[in-house]
């Protein structure tokens, strides 16, 4: 006799990306007709434009939760407790799932009973790959990863470890530290065990912290290249860079604080000052030069605005 498929609950926060959630809504419909997926569930941060009523007239099958804008990990959270499925995939709006992704990450979820947490390659929309695996960071990767450090030091061995760059792309399955939280797919058992999203984040770095606790409750984590999953990247957050990148390195240094403790963070916060600092004097090197003056002014108001900001969120 055939055991049951485990079933899977899609959970996709969206905010203000109308057009790329019908996008991936597709996608997912295509899934549950080849009988990979059970339930789909949006989970909308109280959104402006047309992406409520979008999904009521094209998806009515979809189960939509509206919720005030507290973060992306407190809106997860809702799409947690919402789902019924043995397994939930956690998804951005702007992904599109390929063809058979979602049983693929549905079987090698179950292959082991070990197994808490998937994630699948990821690649843009021309199909250039976007690394998703990671190792947890140590408590220099915020001066050289995402910095201007990173510009002139390209490919430094800080950035390179912390995106695991340096090791080729595997064949098959992979455990690893954590995944980049654009497309997760968790194992009911583990998310109740290990608790939902930390929602003192805002908006980046609570899938670093939630995978950590996974680990740190025995669970491992592994990544699936077998699965493809189409991601536009920062459609949402390129609305307003500025708050953007506050939020890129509160979350960051938040999750210093978890994972290494508070020394750590101070000096994460540091690292994120000096690297404003940095771009300050850049820019203000390059308008005293006479170099696309708008541009440059209106690079120092932000870098000045960010230098001065509270970094603890």
């Amino acid at each position: 006799m055939s055991r049951k498929r485990p079933s899977v609950s899609a959970v996709v926060v969206s905010y203000n990306v109308a057009e790329l959630l019908h996008d991936c809504l597709v996608s997912l419909e295509r899934a549950r007709a080849a009988g990979e997926l059970d339930e789909v569930i949006v989970v909308d941060s109280s959104s402006s434009d047309s992406s409520v009523a979008m999904v009521g007239e094209t998806f009515p099958d979809a189960t939509v939760r509206i919720v005030p804008n507290r973060g992306y990990g407190a809106a997860v959270n809702i799409g947690l407790d919402t789902a019924s499925g043995d397994a939930i995939f956690v998804l951005n709006p702007d992904t599109v799932i390929c063809s058979d992704a979602i049983g693929q990450l549905s079987e090698t979820l179950f292959g082991s009973d070990r197994i808490g947490l998937v994630g699948p390659r990821l690649v843009y929309p021309d199909g250039r790959p976007q690394p998703p695996r990671r190792r947890f960071p140590t408590g220099w990767t915020p001066l050289f990863e995402s910095t201007i450090l990173e510009e002139w030091l390209p490919g430094n061995r800080w950035a390179s470890a912390y995106r695991m760059t340096d090791d080729p792309e595997p064949k098959g399955p992979q455990p690893v530290d954590w995944l980049v939280g654009a497309a997760l797919m968790v194992r009911r058992v583990a998310a109740a065990q290990a608790g939902g999203f930390d929602e003192s984040f805002w908006l980046y770095g609570e899938e670093l912290e939630w995978c950590y606790r996974i680990r740190m409750h025995g669970w491992d984590i592994q990544y699936v290249p077998s699965a493809t999953v189409v991601h536009h990247e920062g459609a949402s957050t390129s609305q307003d860079r500025l708050s953007s990148r506050l939020a890129f390195d509160r979350g960051r240094i938040l999750a210093q604080q978890k994972i290494h403790g508070p020394a750590i963070a101070r000096r994460a916060m540091g690292m994120a000052r000096l690297n404003y600092g940095l771009h300050l004097l850049r820019e203000v090197t390059k308008w005293m030069a006479g170099h696309r003056r708008d541009l440059r002014r209106e690079r120092i108001i932000n870098y000045w605005t960010l230098l001065k900001s509270d970094l603890n969120g």
